[in-house]
């Protein structure tokens, strides 16, 4: 018996132990599931924070493609001003674009219901505001809060009452819109009553702002270009319609002069003698040199218009390449200037237009002749195989300028070389050819270089077998 007290405080130490060692492990367990609740809570908080930042990101993303559709300037910024206010829930929403040094407002959005003062019609900002801008954001490069334009120490009570009475708004968030290094204006977003700029806000109005003055510079650029290209299009019109109309007024006095000119060279109207008979040959000539212009304006007009038609049939080039430079030699004097042709026995059809390839010829060799001081050689070579006959003029004269050989098909088109010598013509021979030959579905082509002289290949596909 005398055993049982101490066994009953050594049951009693042990109870005691196990009751601290309970409650020990009841504070941990409630400090764990404490951090833990707090942790959840954090990563709650992470993941609606990046959900919140990933939804942005979408709207912004949206809101940028969208815009980017536009191709009017003023579209574009009236788009923008919606879009925007509508995805920050905002009063109001301006696009304000700097023109010859002015912030001039060129998309104004209002929430519905928001009875707000219309943008005067200059569409330029108070000018209290348009100071701050300029003043604020190290030179336009960071955005600008303005919480309560009436406790803003940045503006006066003057400028207060004037931004009011402008746009009826107290709270202003501006971000500047850039392209590159250009500043382009600001995007503006507004309240009728005084508030803070949420970072949800800001960060819609940032991410349209980085792409929307790039797109406001394109829109602008493209609208002149656009209008550039009408009005050169418009004076090509009245251009093309001069050209034939004079043509076609020409081709009358011409045609009294050739026909005179014809019955004075035949004797009709009386003898001539020596000087008289070089004089009207003279005179013979320059009128079929101007009645040959003529004819070659009315043909690119005639191109221009999409109405030129080819009377086409298999043709052999031999016969008409020899007459032509036979009837260029003769009209075209020359001392000492070589001329070799060189034609194959045998050369396949072509599907062309006689009159036209003729004049093909007569432009290249004519070229070619006056082109070549004396002393020089032209030469002119016809060949051909199953798929195509080529033509090849080439000549030892002035030759053209590299420089200046991308504007050989151009009409009217001289070279500085030519001009420098003096050498008479209109400069619409090669692009005559040019058109002539692409009409027959071939293709010229021309290398040169300053003082080697030019050679031209015109090459035409030969006519399918009957």
């Amino acid at each position: 018996m005398s055993d049982l007290p101490s066994e009953a405080a050594l049951l009693r130490r042990q109870l005691a132990r196990e009751r601290v060692r309970r409650l020990e492990a009841e504070s941990i367990g409630e400090r764990a599931t404490a951090e833990l609740f707090a942790t959840v809570q954090e990563l709650r908080t992470a993941q609606a924070e990046i959900l919140e930042r990933a939804e942005r990101a979408t709207q912004v993303g949206r809101l940028v493609r969208a815009l980017r559709q536009e191709t009017d300037p003023a579209d574009l910024a009236r788009h923008a001003s919606r879009a925007v206010g509508e995805a920050t829930a905002v009063d109001r929403c301006l696009v304000a674009v700097v023109e010859d040094g002015v912030l001039s407002v060129r998309g104004d959005w209002q929430a519905p219901g928001v009875d707000l003062p219309a943008v005067p019609p200059s569409g330029a900002l108070p000018a209290a505001l348009a100071g701050l801008l300029t003043e604020d954001g190290d030179g336009f490069g960071l955005p600008v809060e303005v919480d309560d334009v009436d406790a803003d120490a940045r503006l006066t009570a003057a400028d207060a009452n004037a931004v009011r009475r402008a746009l009826g708004v107290r709270a202003l968030g501006l971000v500047p819109l850039r392209a590159g290094r250009q500043h382009v204006g600001w995007l503006v977003v507004a309240s009728e009553q005084p508030r803070s700029w949420s970072e949800r806000v800001l960060t819609v109005c940032r991410g349209v702002a980085a792409d929307l003055g790039t797109n406001l510079v394109q829109v602008q650029l493209y609208d002149q270009q656009r209008e550039s290209v009408q009005r050169l299009q418009e004076i090509d019109l009245v251009r093309h319609a001069f050209v034939s109309n004079v043509s076609h007024e020409l081709r009358t006095p011409l045609t009294s002069i050739s026909g005179y000119v014809e019955l004075v060279a035949e004797g009709a109207l009386g003898p001539l003698d020596g000087p008289l008979e070089r004089a009207i040959g003279v005179i013979a000539r320059n009128t079929e040199r101007l009645r040959s212009l003529v004819e070659d304006l009315l043909l690119l007009s005639a191109h221009d218009a999409t109405s030129i038609r080819l009377d086409t049939s298999p043709l052999d080039l031999t016969p008409v390449v020899v007459d032509c430079v036979r009837t260029m030699q003769a009209a075209t004097p020359s001392g000492d200037l070589v001329v070799d042709v060189e034609v194959p026995d045998v050369l396949p059809a072509v599907l062309g237009d006689r009159e036209q390839l003729d004049r093909v010829v007569s432009h290249l060799v004519g070229n070619a002749l006056k082109f070549t001081p004396d002393g020089g050689r032209v030469r002119v070579r016809l060949e051909g195989d199953h798929a195509a006959v080529r033509l090849q003029v080439s000549d030892t004269g002035i030759g053209i300028p590299v420089e200046e050989q991308h504007r050989l098909f151009e009409r009217f088109f001289r070279s500085t070389l030519s001009q420098q010598a003096e050498i008479q013509g209109a400069g619409l021979g090669l692009a005559l050819a040019h058109t002539i030959v692409g009409l027959h579905g071939g293709t010229l082509e021309v290398s040169s270089a300053r003082g080697t002289g030019t050679t031209v290949t015109v090459e035409l596909p030969v006519a399918a077998a009957s």
